[in-house]
């Protein structure tokens, strides 16, 4: 839209979510992107005319045939469905994504972590979780992932920030399933794994150790390996 205001075309901007910002304003937490930066950015986008529809999302509250006055349309939804574990437990309550998680935090929703909170994952999105829980007052934040603590995906420093401010981070290990007590989630069960050379459908073909199960108790579960 910036670029395209740019050079003279008129742009209109269609928002599903009742903000604009997309990914940066839901997704990125404030200590990393401050809410200040973020809205200077917007300001400068719609000071070259750009027409941002909040609560617009095509399909559903605008009619796809009301896009036909326009000459050109550009796609740019983003990545915002998260990867699915595939393990008995995972629709349960006190289990979230990691991007609903930040998405309410950051739409000013409240959640009701409790102390102990199990995060899946080790990618950046991982990580803001575990750091954003811990900004909320949670006691007890334990990161677990499949990778190696040489494997990381997420980046170095954001790994030593989350470790620094007393996240346990629990590399090699594979979730199994989530169990609970009465309705809310009580633990969840992993086993210890190593990876594999990739294989076409399944690029990081974790190898099992067998007798190397253990559960961590949790108050709330929030699933962080990738979005699509």
């Amino acid at each position: 839209a910036y670029h395209l205001a740019r050079r003279g075309y008129g742009v209109t901007v269609f928002e599903a979510q009742s903000v604009p910002g997309g990914m940066l304003r839901l997704g990125i937490p404030e200590y990393r992107l401050p809410r200040a930066v973020l809205e200077g950015e917007i300001s400068d986008i719609q000071s070259w005319g750009v027409e941002i529809r909040t609560n617009a999302c095509v399909g559903r509250d605008i009619p796809f045939e009301d896009l036909r006055t326009f000459k050109a349309i550009f796609i740019a939804t983003g990545a915002h469905q998260s990867r699915s574990l595939n393990i008995r437990g995972e629709r349960l309550e006190g289990v979230l994504s990691g991007l609903d998680f930040l998405r309410r935090i950051h739409m000013g929703e409240k959640i009701s972590s409790g102390e102990k909170i199990v995060v899946i994952g080790g990618g950046n999105v991982a990580v803001d979780v575990s750091r954003s829980a811990w900004r909320l007052g949670a006691k007890r934040i334990q990161m677990v992932c499949l990778e190696s603590r040489e494997e990381i995906p997420a980046f170095p420093d954001e790994i030593s920030e989350a470790a620094a401010e007393g996240i346990e981070i629990l590399p090699s290990a594979m979730p199994l399933r989530i169990t609970v007590a009465g309705e809310r989630v009580k633990k969840v069960d992993f086993i210890k794994a190593k990876l594999g050379e990739p294989k076409p459908d399944s690029p990081l073909n974790p190898i099992l150790i067998p007798g190397t199960e253990f559960s961590l108790e949790a108050d709330l579960v929030v699933t962080a390996i990738g979005e699509d």
